[in-house]
Parts: structure tokens; sequence; C-alpha cells
């Protein structure tokens, strides 16, 4: 893992100094400041940061911003350039994991803001929308609430995808433990599993979504105590929110979530209405989203998992286990070249019943030390 400091912090090149103001996965800030001239600032999308500032450390830029800082500041260097943000629309499909935890002590729960201020997060703090956050390399550790909270770098789906998603939960996993003081421990709460989308109407896409393939994702990511799934649109992505989860369960949630949204992007709803589910779609509390219950759909999903019979739109009365098959393989036909036999492994264990559903595993088994 590189220096955080060294990758988004100050950097210098004899008469010139860079320095990321605002960081976010979507843009980044530069302020550049040459000697003998007023600072200025260029804006870059997020995925091209690391290659800009590399670029400036070989010293590729320094006629540039030698001939920038020398007149007045351009529009161009004030704002997302038009080209940038429709490159941006193209990028292929990525996914990123967030997981929020408990912290404890002996005593039990813990406030996790009033330990912040001690908390030894080295990274750099350059987030407009969250004071909390810090950016390390591949990942976001901040605090959510009483709660103490990672978000991972998007990632490219790609061959192989999944295993470096794993690795970059693991790298946040260690900072955030690390961070902590001594004698306090973490235990999972929940885990938002965030697919990017370019799709308009997100709003209407996400109910879609839900009617289609919230089942399949409820029985692969939430535990028998579990309340139910969120399904959020969000600007350029889609948020789905459940159960804490890690290893195969989390990365056959993680195969599944990107393989059905590519499915219903590239398939439409209309040639998949014969799979919507009759189910209780309500209105989320805490921020912007729908929420589906574990009893939305009549019996209880997590009680009697892949043997719940599930009624769809059209009247047709099919168990959970079919519609898991079902949805699974459009979601795995979606990819093509986009994933490989490793990526798809753990959510075939799941389908072929030689791993066990979340809610299928006692509680004490599923508890996090």
């Amino acid at each position: 893992m590189c220096d955080p400091g060294r990758a988004f912090g100050e950097r210098r090149r004899g008469d010139i100094a860079v320095t990321c103001d605002v960081i976010t996965w979507e843009v980044c800030v530069v302020r550049i400041c040459v000697d003998g001239h007023a600072p200025f600032v260029a804006c870059l999308a997020g995925h091209e940061a690391q290659d800009w500032l590399e670029s400036f450390d070989r010293g590729d830029l320094d006629v540039e911003l030698r001939v920038a800082a020398a007149r007045a500041p351009r529009r161009r260097l004030r704002r997302v350039p038009r080209n940038v943000r429709r490159r941006q629309r193209s990028m292929p499909v990525s996914v990123g994991i967030e997981h929020e935890f408990e912290v404890r002590n002996d005593l039990g729960a813990v406030d996790v803001r009033s330990l912040w201020a001690g908390m030894n997060v080295s990274g750099v703090r350059a987030d407009p929308t969250d004071p909390h956050a810090t950016r390390l390399a591949g990942c976001v550790v901040t605090l959510d609430g009483r709660e103490a909270e990672y978000a991972t770098a998007p990632v490219r789906v790609k061959p192989g995808f999944v295993d470096e998603l794993a690795g970059l939960v693991a790298v946040a996993r260690r900072e955030l433990t690390a961070a902590l003081p001594p004698g306090h421990w973490l235990v999972g709460v929940s885990t938002h599993i965030n697919v990017s989308l370019t799709t308009r109407r997100d709003d209407r896409f996400a109910r879609r979504w839900a009617e289609l393939f919230a089942p399949s994702l409820m029985l692969l990511l939430d535990g028998p105590q579990s309340p139910g799934l969120l399904v959020r649109p969000r600007p350029g992505r889609l948020e789905l929110g459940g159960e804490y989860s890690e290893g195969a369960p989390l990365a056959a949630a993680v195969a599944f979530a990107v393989g059905s949204v590519l499915a219903l992007e590239q398939v439409g709803p209309r040639t998949l209405r014969r799979l919507r589910v009759g189910m209780d779609v309500v209105p989320a509390v805490a921020r912007y989203g729908w929420y589906i219950d574990r009893c939305a759909m009549g019996d209880d999903l997590y009680a009697l998992g892949r043997a719940t019979t599930l009624r769809r739109v059209g009247g047709e009365a099919v168990p959970a286990a079919q519609h898991l098959l079902e949805t699974a393989t459009l979601a795995r036909a979606a990819f093509g070249p986009e994933a490989c036999d490793d990526d798809l492994r753990a959510l075939d264990a799941v389908i072929a019943c030689r791993q066990r559903l979340p809610s299928e595993v006692p509680v004490p088994e599923r508890a996090l030390s």
C-alpha cells in the first residue's frame, strides 16, 4: 500500500508545488503554486487524479503549469471540462463497498464521535462534504453518526474484480482497526454495495430493480436477524444496503448485485416483467430510497429462506429458490467478458446449494469478533 500522504498530500518540483485540496471519487481539485505567481486550481476527474500527479512527478507538466501560472486563470481550469464529463458517463461499470461498524469496549457500545479526535488515521482530509472523511490509498475512513465506516474506491468490473474489491476491503478494515484506541474493537453492522449507474430516471430504475432482484439479494446478503434491504438511487450509482457481510457471502452478493444491474440495463424491464415479485416497497426512513422488509412479500423471507413462496405480479407462485436461480442466471449472463469464473464462484456455490445462505447460518457462528 502506498503512503497516502505521498499519494495525495503536498508535493513539489523546483518552483512548483501542488496540493490536493478537494478529493472525492468523482473529482479532485488541485491547488497549484508557482513561485512568484498567484495560486490557481485545476479540476480533474477523480479517476484521473493519480495519473496527473504521477505526470507532475515526472516533470511532464512543468512547462504547462508555468505557462498557466503566468496568465489569468482560464475557465477550463475551474471546472471539469465537458469532454471529461462525457468520458465519465461512458466509463466501464464499477462497484464499491461500504461497511459500517459499531465500536465496542468491555463496557459495551461506544459513540465513535467521542473517540475520533484521538484516532490515528494517517491520511488526507479533503472531502468538502464530510469533514471526518480521511482518504487513504484505495479507501476512505470516516464515521456515520455513532458508527465507524469505511468505503472502498470504485473497482472497475473486469476479470478479477471480486478479488480486487476483497483486497481493498481487507486493507480498509486493517486501517480502521489499527486506528482504534487500545481495548476497543469493531462489530459489523451493515454492508452497502454501490454499483455505478448511467441510466436516466434512476429512481424508476431502482424501483424496478427491487421488484425483480431484491428477494434474491436479500437471501444472498442478509442473516436471520436482519430487518430488510435498502435500495437507494444516487447520482451515478445504485446503493444496496443490508446486513454486514464478508468472505464468500459478500463475494456472492457483489457478483449478483453487479450482474443484476447490468441485466436490467441490457435487457430492459419489459422483457423481465414476468419475474417481478409482488411486494410492499415503502420509502426508506433515514435517507431517500426504498425499503423492502423481510416480510414485504408475505411470508418471512429470512425465516423460510429458499422455501419461501413468492407470488409474482402475474399471479404465479414460485419458491424463492427458483426465483434465485432464474435471477442469478440472468445476472451471470449479463457479464460476458467482464467477469471470470473466479468472480462468479461464490455465487455459483450458493445457487448449487454447496454454500449456505447467511440466513441459514446460526447467529453465534456469524458473530464478528
